[in-house]
């Protein structure tokens, strides 16, 4: 008489191991809970001490970093008194995002208190909310430990630091790709399905390249289709549903095009696609190449091998199905598909957009150590934490460290008032910070010269000229350009940090003007988020009636 292959593990000796479950996919059930309980309460007691532990790290990080450009203008767009001056500046194309991050940040500037944190905090939370989302879903797969590292794992990519205390909507459209993940593995359900779709929804109204994020659930539903001969039409509805606000939102989109689609700074390069591996995971970008093209390469043989199933009979959780790994192929090839998209459709690629693949690295570690020993998942675990606690040990290091540099723009700043003369400040995204902290006097000493094709010609790209002459009609923002301001100014000062795009002191000197440096900067901190920049920065007077 047969085995009854519900009862034990293949090669198990009889009535030594508890009964094992088929779960309804047919993949294997856990062992019962007396045989993995004491592991899963150390796994949560992992993750419960780790969330407040990330949560007070991003709060002290949020605190210690000054507003940069990009966060500036989402403080300039939700601070108008109604949604329909909201949706003018964004129809201007002063941002690229659709409106729905600018009404939650509406919302969070209404409560006062410390802008660094304040307007940062739905960032924070939605790194929390991915967490959460990640950890559940391993945890059914792999077990309690296997999640908790894989989702610790998150904590060493700019997913955390960096985005996750940024005033700007990519870690709230990752926290809605989490939710959808969750979901998605329930979306048999028409309930779920529907859930799916409004998830899925809500990063597209988040962030418009939100929809190659869908790449990865395209790709495990035709997976599921060919396996289990099952077309599931609520899935594909759903997905439809999560692109429909492309479709409200069309007119801010194509502004964008319009205006910065010629000569934006992101264009998709070979180079640029390389280096995003290593700006995700901060390890350079050979190392992260290799690792990503190893773990894809590895992944992709499991799913044609016919392996994925096969893992130590030890292991918790249900495993993982043909389906999950063509999830996790997808959320690791987003760059790739993204860098294809922008190439057809002259786009722009950039990490930013391409934030979801983190948790494809996620989603990978936690499939590669559900195929290891517990003494490998523990050393890995180790390694992270290592990791983390040496990225953080140098911020912390900086943070508690007396800040002794000066700041780079009191020097000229007191030299413009002193001398009574405009201040022109040629990088715009110095120009910007330096205008939204000054005051009403040193504000109408501030000027940001544009010229597009000037810019264009000395760096490459021309988008920050163009983002800053949507600002032109801001008040008390003196945008001009230099015949105007040449008519009315024949004396001012120039601060120039040395940056690519800061072309007007070489552009004067071209044109024949004479430039008289009249103060150089010692080290000094950036007007941007407060790091330590390069002593390079120089104030010159520039008198246009004198030539060479």
């Amino acid at each position: 008489m047969g085995a009854n292959p519900n009862s034990y593990e293949i090669g198990a000796p009889p009535n030594l191991e508890p009964p094992r479950t088929f779960a309804r996919n047919g993949r294997k059930a856990s062992a019962p809970p007396s045989f993995q309980s004491s592991e899963e309460e150390f796994a949560w007691t992992l993750f419960i001490v780790l969330a407040p532990l990330v949560l007070i790290d991003a709060l002290y990080h949020a605190a210690a970093k000054g507003l940069w450009f990009d966060e500036i203008l989402t403080v300039l767009v939700p601070s108008q008194d109604k949604v329909s001056s909201m949706w003018d500046i964004l129809f201007r194309g002063m941002t690229s995002h659709p409106p729905t991050f600018y009404l939650i940040e509406h919302v969070m500037d209404k409560l006062g208190g410390n802008e660094n944190i304040t307007l940062r905090l739905p960032s924070i939370a939605a790194f929390l909310c991915v967490m959460v989302c990640m950890f559940v879903f391993l945890r059914r797969r792999a077990g309690g430990l296997i999640a908790v590292v894989s989702t610790a794992a998150l904590l060493v990519t700019s997913l955390y630091d960096f985005y996750a205390f940024e005033a700007r909507p990519y870690d709230l459209m990752v926290a809605c790709i989490a939710i959808a993940l969750l979901c998605y593995e329930r979306a048999g359900s028409i309930r779920w399905a529907l859930l799916l779709g409004l998830a899925l929804a809500a990063a597209s109204a988040l962030n418009f390249y939100a929809v190659l994020a869908f790449f990865p659930f395209g790709l495990a539903e035709l997976t599921h289709l060919v396996t289990e001969r099952k077309f599931r039409p609520q899935v594909w509805l759903a997905f439809l549903a999560g692109g429909l606000p492309y479709f409200a939102f069309w007119p801010i989109l194509r502004t964008q095009r319009l205006l910065f689609g010629a000569h934006f700074w992101a264009a998709p390069t070979l180079w640029r696609f390389a280096n995003t591996f290593g700006e995700l995971l901060y390890l350079g970008t050979p190392f992260s190449c290799a690792m990503f093209g190893a773990a894809f390469i590895y992944l992709a043989y499991l799913a044609l091998s016919g392996n994925v199933g096969r893992r130590p009979t030890s292991a918790s959780g249900l495993g993982f199905t043909l389906s999950d790994v063509a999830l996790t192929l997808g959320f690791l090839a987003i760059p790739l598909v993204t860098l294809v998209a922008a190439k057809i459709g002259h786009g722009a690629f950039a990490l930013r957009y391409v934030i979801a693949t983190a948790l494809g690295i996620s989603l990978a570690l936690g499939l590669i150590l559900s195929r290891l020993k517990r003494s490998a998942v523990v050393s890995v675990g180790l390694f992270v934490l290592c990791v983390f606690v040496f990225q953080e040990a140098s911020f912390w290091s900086l943070a508690r460290r007396p800040q002794g540099a000066p700041d780079p723009i009191q020097v000229p700043s007191q030299m413009a008032t002193d001398l009574n003369l405009p201040l022109v400040i040629s990088n715009g995204l110095v120009f910007v910070p330096v205008w939204y902290h000054a005051n009403d006097d040193l504000k109408s000493r501030l000027f940001f010269l544009a010229d597009p094709q000037e810019q264009y010609a000395a760096s490459g790209n021309d988008t920050t000229t163009i983002q800053m002459l949507t600002l032109k009609d801001w008040p008390k923002m003196n945008i001009e350009g230099f015949p105007d301001f040449a008519r009315n100014h024949r004396k001012f000062l120039i601060y120039s940090d040395g940056d690519a795009q800061d072309f007007w002191p070489r552009l004067l000197i071209q044109r024949g003007y004479s430039l008289r440096t009249v103060a150089v900067d010692a080290a000094t901190l950036s007007v941007t988020d407060g790091a330590p920049t390069p002593p390079k920065a120089i104030v010159y007077l520039v008198d246009l009636d004198e030539r060479k």
